[in-house]
């Protein structure tokens, strides 16, 4: 008796283990891509290894499971030149969950629109409203990268009290 307890549990936690892992579909489709691509899809903080899918005619499709709603990245990758540097690189970051993704724009994932689940409005929501400071942040980023780059410290200390109120110290 106690085989079959321990038989139908081990079958249980094997069944709620399965099902606690969810199947996703991201459905791409990039209008005005002139050349065929390849497309990585990675996660953050979630131990997956990254997938990659060839994008044909705008159009790709990327098939997978994941074990809960996390963050993750496209990123579009362009055909290599002669000295064998990509052409361009260009991404987005999302929520991903079990189910259908969509995934629209023109020739760049930087600027497609991303439609998911509820973890992915919420995530949109998030960003509009981080907006006016990430634009305000973007352009002295930059321009500290710029210093740090060439460095110019006497710059980069009259740049700080700037960044600041951002909570750089």
């Amino acid at each position: 008796m106690q085989k079959i307890m321990c038989c139908f549990l081990s079958m249980f936690v094997t069944i709620a283990a399965a099902q606690a892992q969810g199947s996703f579909v991201i459905k791409g489709e990039l209008t005005n891509l002139k050349e065929d691509a390849k497309v990585i899809l990675g996660y953050f903080n979630s131990g997956e290894k990254p997938d990659t899918v060839d994008v044909k005619n705008g159009v790709f499709v990327i098939k997978g499971t994941i074990k809960e709603p996390g963050k993750a990245f496209v990123k579009l990758l362009t055909p290599l030149h002669n000295d064998g540097q990509t052409a361009g690189t260009d991404g987005q970051e999302f929520f991903i969950e079990k189910g259908i993704t969509q995934l629209k724009g023109t020739d760049r994932l930087e600027t497609a629109v991303i439609k998911g689940g509820q973890a992915q409005a919420d995530y949109l929501l998030l960003q509009d409203s981080l907006k006016p400071y990430n634009d305000r942040m973007r352009p002295l980023t930059a321009q500290m990268m710029k210093l740090f780059k060439d460095k110019d410290e006497a710059a980069q200390k009259a740049l700080f009290p700037q960044l600041r109120p951002y909570g750089y110290k």
